[in-house]
Formats: structure tokens, C-alpha cells, sequence
């Protein structure tokens, strides 16, 4: 799917399962009530209707008692500590569903780093224009706004500004406030109230305030579930491939290379742009082809395919920048260097 240039669009948001969304919240309600209770608790985050068909689906796979109340089943508790990850123990009054808005951003509410990074309605804020944009999802307003704004420069104004990658604004200014209201249609005196305005119009919101944003980013990714016909959940660093066996001889074919390039260009490893992190492109890799191999094996065929020229291999400049494990992961010799990213298209 192609977009025109900056141009921010709600398929870009990953799904919500809905099933999911009516486990956490029976599990962490106060006490067992009827399924119009059910519906009023979710009533801003799902429409009554989606909330009755996920309810008719569990009671089919067992995880949900229905009668004058709904009551979940051992098998349903089970499956809902599951869904609840590291939000297991957290009242849901406090979260408010908030790890189901992460989730529609693509992001992994149970890793700490996502979580801390992600913490506070700025940080949800920023990765929800990213990802309508079709940005990594940073976690600052500045973050975003630089690249919104080199994005907007370079596509009119190439021939001055070059292709990029562009240096990171310090400290945006009247210009950058001019662009971004442009963007959101508004004429806010400040960067942070253009930001917010944009954030608005992204979602199709009157204000961006905390609680309307996570409930709008949830009812997209339920949108998302229903169209696609599918959820899908972030891929964290889950440890596939950690297990190596003895390096093989790989032939290298052109299939192997699209496939890669094609999955890479659909991650992002924050706050590095234009590039992804080996050992992540090799986990999302392995959930869609049943060719990924070892880790070890996986690494001999890019290098491979990099010394073809059919792919470019980068180094890791700033290796503070990247968590250790990814870090270590990804680590890939070539040559008498170290690489750790698959360099992906500038877009």
C-alpha cells in the first residue's frame, strides 16, 4: 500500500483483538456484573456490538461463564493473565486499557524499555503521530516534529535540502511551528499546542488530552482487528534463535533478500532512523517465512547477500543507544568490521 506524502492514515495502526480487550477488563473488574454492565465499563473504548461478539466468542472457546452476570472460567482467568502481561497486578482504573492503545501503536507493553519510554501522554502522544505519518514511533514531540519537518523539506524541497539522513533539530522554532500548524489545519501560538492540534486531527478528535487519545488509538486498532480479520501483537525480543546451531553454507536467492527488505521496511529500532536491528528484522522474519534458520544462519546469508550488493549491512556508532541484548544479538561480523543494522529505504 502506498500513501501520498505526509499524509497521515489509520491503517498504519495495528489491531486490537477485541477478545483480548473483554478479558483484561472482567478480569480486573471489582465483581462479576451483567453484560450491559460490560458494555458501559468499555463504552469509551468499544462499541457495544463489538463488545457482544467478543463476549459470545469466549463463552464458545470456554473462557467465559454467561448468565444473569459474566464470570470467567479458570481457562478464561488463565488466558487473561496472559493478556495482561506486566499489567496483570495494575487496577484497571489506573491503567484504563492504556497497554491496548500501546498495542495499536505497535509497540510491546511488556517490555521495560517500551514501557518506560512510553510512560507518560506526551511520549503516547508523539508515537501515535509517528505511526499515523508513517514514522518510527518516537517518544518525544521533538523527535517527531524534526522529522516531520525534514520529511516536508526534503519532498519540496529535494533539490536544496538533499535526500537525507537529516541532523536532529536542538531547537525548533517559529518555522517548525509554522509547518506544523500547516499540518493540523490550526494556528497555535506555541509548538506544543500545534502538536497537540495535530495529534487531534490525526485521530479525529476535538482535544488531545490523555484519556481521549488512548480510547480513540484503542477503537482504531478494534477497527483494525475488524478488517484485517486478524490481531496482531508486537514483536519483542521473545529469544527466538538463541539457540544456534553450527554455521551452514546458505545459497543465497533473491526471494530471501525481497523478503528481508520487505520485512525490515515494516520495523523501526527508536531512536535510530533509516535503519533496523538485525536480530529484530530476524525475529519478525521468522513469524512470516519458514526459511529463517538459525540466528547464526540467518546473519551468514546477509552478509552474504551484503557483499552482493543486493542489501547494505550498518555499523553501531552509538552501541548506549541500543539495549544490550538486541545489542549483542545483533552483532554480525563482516569483514574485519561489526555490523548491527540492515539499512532500510529512506521514505
Amino acid at each position: 500500500m502506498t500513501f501520498p506524502l505526509l499524509t497521515s492514515d489509520s491503517s498504519r495502526f495495528h489491531p486490537v483483538d477485541p477478545n483480548d480487550l473483554v478479558l483484561a477488563r472482567l478480569a480486573q473488574q471489582a465483581s462479576a456484573g451483567s453484560l450491559k454492565q460490560l458494555a458501559t465499563g468499555l463504552a469509551k473504548l468499544a462499541p457495544a456490538d463489538v463488545v457482544d461478539r467478543a463476549v459470545a466468542t469466549l463463552v464458545t472457546r470456554g473462557h467465559v461463564r454467561l448468565e444473569a452476570k459474566i464470570e470467567l472460567t479458570p481457562a478464561g482467568r488463565a488466558a487473561a493473565s496472559a493478556v495482561l502481561g506486566l499489567d496483570e497486578k495494575t487496577p484497571w482504573k489506573k491503567h484504563n486499557g492504556r497497554r491496548f492503545a500501546l498495542i495499536a501503536l505497535g509497540l510491546d507493553p511488556d517490555t521495560a524499555d517500551m514501557r518506560k519510554r512510553f510512560a507518560k501522554a506526551e511520549a503516547v502522544k508523539a508515537a501515535t503521530v509517528a505511526v499515523a505519518y508513517g514514522l518510527p514511533a518516537a517518544s518525544t514531540v521533538k523527535a517527531v516534529v524534526g522529522e516531520l519537518v525534514w520529511r516536508l523539506l526534503r519532498d519540496r524541497l529535494g533539490d536544496v535540502v538533499g535526500k537525507g539522513p537529516f541532523p536532529a533539530l536542538v531547537k525548533p522554532g517559529l518555522v517548525e511551528r509554522t509547518l506544523i500548524n500547516g499540518l493540523a489545519g490550526a494556528k497555535a501560538t506555541s509548538l506544543p499546542n500545534a502538536f497537540s492540534a495535530l495529534a487531534a486531527r490525526t485521530l479525529g478528535l476535538d482535544n488531545a488530552d490523555a484519556d481521549a487519545v488512548i480510547a480513540r488509538l484503542i477503537r482504531i486498532g478494534l477497527e483494525r482487528a475488524a478488517t484485517s480479520g486478524n490481531s496482531t501483537k508486537p514483536a519483542g525480543q521473545n529469544g527466538v534463535g538463541r539457540h544456534e546451531t553450527t554455521r551452514e553454507p546458505v545459497r543465497q536467492s533473491p526471494t530471501f533478500v525481497d523478503q528481508v527488505r520487505k520485512v525490515a521496511a515494516g520495523l523501526s529500532t527508536p531512536p535510530f532512523q533509516g535503519r533496523v536491528a538485525i536480530a529484530q528484522v530476524y525475529d519478525a522474519y521468522g513469524k512470516k517465512h519458514s526459511d529463517a534458520g538459525s540466528l547464526t544462519s540467518f546473519k551468514d546469508r546477509l552478509v552474504t547477500a551484503a557483499q552482493q550488493r543486493a542489501i547494505q549491512l550498518g555499523r553501531l556508532d552509538l552501541p548506549e543507544r541500543m539495549p544490550k541484548e538486541l545489542r549483542e544479538r545483533s552483532e554480525t561480523p563482516y569483514g574485519t568490521d561489526q555490523v548491527h543494522f540492515i539499512i532500510t529505504e529512506w521514505k
